[in-house]
């Protein structure tokens, strides 16, 4: 794909979650998180769930001669209950090196929620082995708890704060645009953003950091890497 777009996206690995002592054997229904999520997970009011997720843990859980009790909830309580063991099993759950310290997660990769590459005009990119002795920038926000609201920070120059339990990576004396970002039950989000086709832009550098409301997170706000994106000619 080719374009003048700099693209910043979150992505995760989703998985099924369960509880470190959790065997998947016995007579016990198997007590199941599930929370609105469409079309990944549809609840309705007196109808067992859909989606891909539900679908995929009842075939589980048949193949395993595990029944299934579904538990409605929001994402953060569903998470809490995870925990505390009053469910056995959670479905669409990112993984982050916190939430390994109290959970289990299975060894495959069920879902990847999106890929996207933006290229400057005239790079030919269309699949991942185009990619090869590219540069590719990532932004990378771990450990999110969504849905919740979170923003994009630009400024002109790089920082090293330390500051509400992380670290701000640009300078925010020189910040040029701050812009909302969404994120959903996954605690993930996507941001777009067009490029003029202005030459002055040519070299000239901008660095950017996400940040995102978390109750969770010693200060309640989550902060990314940083990332810095160069305009260059075609």
């Amino acid at each position: 794909m080719s374009g003048s777009r700099a693209g910043i996206g979150f992505a995760a690995a989703a998985m099924l979650a369960a509880l470190p002592h959790l065997v998947f054997a016995g007579d016990a229904p198997l007590r199941v998180g599930v929370y609105h999520n469409p079309p990944k997970i549809q609840l309705a009011e007196g109808e067992p769930p859909t989606g891909f997720w539900p679908e995929l843990t009842r075939v589980i859980a048949a193949a395993e001669g595990r029944s299934v009790e579904w538990v409605s909830g929001d994402w953060n309580t569903l998470l809490s209950e995870l925990a505390s063991s009053d469910i056995d099993v959670l479905v669409d759950v990112a993984v982050t090196e916190q939430r390994r310290e109290r959970i289990v997660f299975g060894e495959e990769t069920v879902h990847v929620s999106w890929s996207r590459v933006y290229a400057a005009p005239g790079v030919d990119i269309e699949v991942i082995p185009d990619l090869r002795g590219r540069r590719v920038g990532v932004l990378e926000v771990t450990g999110a708890t969504g849905p919740g609201p979170g923003a994009l920070a630009f400024a002109t120059a790089p920082g090293s704060a330390p500051l509400w339990g992380g670290t701000v990576l640009i300078d925010l004396a020189l910040l040029q645009l701050a812009l909302p970002l969404v994120l959903d039950s996954a605690g993930y989000g996507t941001l777009g953003l067009p490029i003029p086709q202005n030459p002055n832009l040519l070299g000239k550098q901008i660095y950017v950091q996400a940040f995102a409301l978390d109750p969770s997170a010693p200060y309640g706000l989550l902060l990314s890497n940083g990332l810095e994106i160069q305009a260059c000619p075609q």
